[in-house]
């Protein structure tokens, strides 16, 4: 998350699913974007990504992953998260990603 720091996000990491969701709960529009592992300790990130959109159903979701390899899981997933990123992450492109989905008007033709 150094790299989205030396970008001039101000990020904030939690290690599992419960203090995140916690987290924005108490404070739902404190967030801009959510980057959620698939594989978290406690609640996987489809579970926390449909908890999120209880709260709040309009923050994006950035699911990473390094299970999602197949054509229908990607399908399965995309009903409920923004954009799926595969591991290892292209940190470029993930700031890339990012970008487009905050300020959609800057891509627009």
């Amino acid at each position: 998350m150094e790299h989205l720091e030396e970008e001039d996000y101000d990020v904030t990491v939690y290690d599992t699913a419960e203090p995140a969701l916690n987290a924005i709960t108490e404070e739902p529009d404190k967030y801009d974007i959510a980057l959620i592992d698939y594989n978290l300790p406690g609640m996987d990130g489809i579970t926390l990504t449909r908890k999120i959109r209880l709260v709040r159903k309009n923050l994006p979701v950035i699911l990473i992953s390094g299970y999602v390899n197949n054509p229908q899981k990607k399908l399965q997933f995309s009903v409920d998260v923004d954009v799926i990123m595969t591991k290892p992450i292209n940190l470029d492109q993930m700031t890339d990603v990012i970008q487009r989905i905050l300020n959609p008007e800057m891509y627009e033709e």
